[in-house]
């Protein structure tokens, strides 16, 4: 799992990429930031977050500023395996 995206549109590490999540189709994607909020959340996570939030976070441009956040990573397996970890956004 990359620690660091670079959701600048340019092609490269533009998505937060989490390698085979494609086998965990009841995975369920939170991100926080660092006072604790919420600022995303996805259900069956594709690889498609770009760091636009999708919950009540206000930003200025519609994007996270740079930062560091945080993840949790429920597979939704027989295991319900949860990760945590963080992410940095760099633009």
């Amino acid at each position: 799992m990359l620690e660091v995206f670079t959701p600048k549109v340019d092609g490269i590490n533009d998505l937060f990429d989490i390698e085979n999540i494609e086998f965990f189709p009841d995975n369920d994607l939170m991100i926080f930031n660092r006072w604790g909020n919420l600022v995303y959340k996805m259900k069956n996570y594709d690889n498609s977050w770009n760091g636009v939030p999708n919950t009540n976070a206000k930003t200025g441009d519609g994007k996270l500023p740079t930062g560091t956040y945080f993840y949790l990573l429920n597979l939704g397996d027989t295991d319900q395996q949860v990760f945590r970890g963080f992410i940095q956004i760099l633009y």
